[in-house]
């Protein structure tokens, strides 16, 4: 029985090419194979395989230098890539995956479990396709509707559709940490969003975008932006992450959504905060760094470790890390370029420091406290505890 799906597998050992192959096969793959990492780099150019399976320590060029190499070409980059190794070491997944690959699997591999992650990034990669598809219609409709310039019915329904897959207004609470965020906007769409990647009980990793334009073709390019991130983090999650990691993922989203293509500029920070290290790592491009407070609710004011990520985004790029205080918390406020003044300052603090108030009254308190401005603020508060 004939696959639709295509794996390339790549070793320069037979008998692990063979293993591989008939594992495969019997799962009603189409499979090609390559004993080089110049072999497969040549095949995925001609053949243009669904996703890659990659061996770590080859002759010649090895599986890191291949996936570099991959990565860097345009009509190869897009291809999932699974590092297969018999290092099980931390920092050897962790260069794979800072390098681009989607997953890492160490040797002797289990069939059941090669399998079961071939299948999970196959169907991740065709569920953004299919989104980034779907997507480009709906922004060719706006657009359509945008150059009559007759507000339709459809066009009310298509808008109150982008509204409801946007959030305004959420919130996450367990046993480690409280998070809420909130948009206030003078007028729809919103120009700012924030979106949580992943959130797990002993870390998080959230996004926040500002600067976009106030039109409904742009706020499809927010909405492109939102499913894509989705579709990349379920099928590149993670159990821990580095600023290499982190860059990585910075990397591609800048990649998909340069302005070049979509003529959307736009800022971004991608943040991550380890609950159990007390760690956050930061990588932002035109956004301000969050108020950090300690248990007492008094501002914890330092400028963070700066970081250094190989990307060719580096020079853009503000990466800094942060030892957090016991029970710290956040406070992101993004209102366009504009930051908190310290008149803005004293009133979050006065707010924090009321020991009446819970944390979900003390962020509704401070955005509703937020002063009155033509543009969209975001507040988004985190606390530990």
């Amino acid at each position: 029985m004939s696959s639709e799906h295509t794996i390339l597998a790549v070793d320069d050992n037979p008998i692990n090419v063979k293993l591989l192959t008939r594992t495969l096969t019997n799962n009603s793959y189409n499979v090609i194979s390559a004993s080089s990492g110049e072999e497969a780099i040549q095949l995925a150019r001609s053949q243009h395989p669904d996703l890659i399976l990659l061996d770590v320590l080859m002759p010649g060029m090895d599986g890191y230098e291949a996936c570099k190499t991959l990565k860097q070409d345009k009509s190869t980059a897009h291809i999932p890539v699974i590092f297969l190794s018999a290092k099980n070491e931390t920092v050897d997944k962790a260069r794979g995956l800072a390098l681009g690959a989607v997953d890492y699997l160490t040797k002797p591999f289990d069939p059941v479990e090669i399998i079961a992650r071939i299948q999970t990034h196959l169907d991740a990669r065709k569920a953004v396709y299919e989104l980034t598809k779907l997507n480009k219609i709906l922004a060719n409709e706006l657009d359509e509707l945008r150059q009559s310039k007759k507000k339709t019915d459809s066009e009310n329904a298509l808008t109150d559709f982008i509204k409801t897959l946007i959030p305004r207004k959420s919130k996450k609470i367990n046993a480690y940490y409280k998070l809420f965020s909130r948009i206030n906007i003078q007028k729809e769409p919103a120009t700012t969003i924030y979106l949580p990647v992943v959130t797990e009980e002993n870390y998080l990793l959230y996004i926040i975008c500002g600067g976009f334009r106030k039109d409904y073709p742009t706020a499809v390019v927010q909405l492109m932006l939102q499913k894509y991130v989705e579709g990349l983090m379920t099928a590149g999650r993670h159990p821990f992450y580095n600023e290499h990691i982190l860059m990585n993922i910075l990397e591609r989203i800048l990649d998909a959504f340069s302005p070049d293509a979509y003529h959307t500029p736009f800022t971004i920070s991608l943040n991550y905060v380890d609950i159990g290290k007390r760690e956050y790592i930061s990588l932002s491009i035109h956004q301000p760094l969050p108020y950090i407070f300690d248990q007492k609710c008094l501002l914890y004011h330092t400028d963070g470790f700066p970081l250094i990520a190989d990307s060719k985004y580096a020079p853009i790029v503000r990466a800094r890390r942060f030892t957090l205080p016991e029970k710290a918390g956040m406070i992101h406020y993004v209102s366009g370029k504009d930051t908190a003044s310290l008149d803005i300052e004293e009133k979050i603090l006065d707010i924090l420091q009321n020991p009446s108030a819970t944390i979900e009254e003390k962020a509704e308190r401070i955005s509703d406290g937020l002063p009155e401005t033509t543009k969209d603020q975001l507040l988004v508060m985190l606390k530990i505890l």
